[in-house]
């Protein structure tokens, strides 16, 4: 019950902080849309792989969702000061910087993550060695039905034409 309704809120609290960004002119739609698909793309893998592999696991290097939060926070009170930062000699809001980082962080973790988790489910239950090929399966089943549409059409030929002579 706790772990449901805890990440629903979350859910919904992301997506209401980084709209309101958006929304406040502190973060362009674009990142803001980047970053939210970047964070339920690795959402979406965390709750695969607790019910996959029966692991859950919040925190990547160190990194979770409360020091998500206070970098978030951080980020708020700098934007007071300094709404505007020059990256590369590229003037950007300071919500962008933040939300391109976290999204190609976000996302490099939810593939590396994935990488891990399909490694695992393959180590519990590897393909067969002797899986007959999808091809020769298909083939069969085509000439399967291929006879059986003959025999169908004989069928009825035949009954014609018995009704013919009789």
């Amino acid at each position: 019950y706790g772990f449901y309704v805890d990440h629903i809120l979350d859910t919904f609290g992301i997506l209401f902080v980084i709209s309101g960004l958006a929304i406040a002119g502190d973060m362009t739609p674009i990142v803001a849309a980047a970053f939210l698909i970047a964070y339920y793309i690795l959402s979406i893998e965390i709750f695969l792989a607790t019910y996959c592999v029966g692991r859950f696991q919040m925190s990547f290097w160190g990194f979770g969702p409360t020091e998500l939060r206070i970098l978030l926070a951080v980020g708020a009170l700098m934007l007071v000061v300094k709404p505007v930062v020059t990256v590369f000699g590229v003037r950007m809001l300071l919500f962008d910087v933040g939300g391109i980082v976290g999204a190609i962080g976000l996302l490099v973790t939810a593939v590396i993550s994935a990488i891990g988790n399909t490694r695992r489910l393959y180590e519990a239950e590897p393909l067969p060695k002797d899986l007959p090929s999808r091809r020769k399966d298909a083939e069969a089943r085509s000439t399967t039905q291929e006879n059986s549409t003959r025999d169908q059409e004989f069928r009825r030929t035949a009954e014609s034409l018995q009704g013919n002579y009789l």
